[in-house]
């Protein structure tokens, strides 16, 4: 049955299809990248706020030190160790919004 004037019956039911198969395929991809999106904008107030308290701890010569902070509702632990080479290393370790655990450290030296 072939109509001249619009679409067959078949024609709708593949678009239908795609359209069902494009919009299966971008929701999953849209969540996930949102959960990304907020687990790196948390990393980057962590890398920060890490920052701050190393010149903190840098400039009362407080270390060896372990300090617990909530940033949005996670707990984050700080803790600042003095390495062989007069460097201090500040790490912080949370657990991300996807349930895994992350660490970063950086470096600061002593005056």
């Amino acid at each position: 049955m072939k109509n001249s004037n619009g679409f067959s019956v078949i024609e709708a039911f593949v678009s239908l299809g795609i359209l069902v198969l494009v919009a299966t395929s971008f929701l999953p991809l849209a969540s996930f990248v949102s959960y990304e999106k907020e687990a790196l904008s948390h990393k980057r107030q962590i890398v920060l706020l890490l920052h701050d308290e190393l010149q903190s701890v840098l400039m009362k010569n407080d270390f060896p030190t372990t300090r617990k902070v909530f940033l949005d509702s996670v707990v984050t632990t700080f803790e600042f160790t003095n390495t062989e080479s007069r460097l201090i290393k500040g790490c912080a370790t949370w657990t991300n919004i996807r349930n895994r655990n992350e660490e970063i450290c950086i470096y600061g030296k002593q005056k």
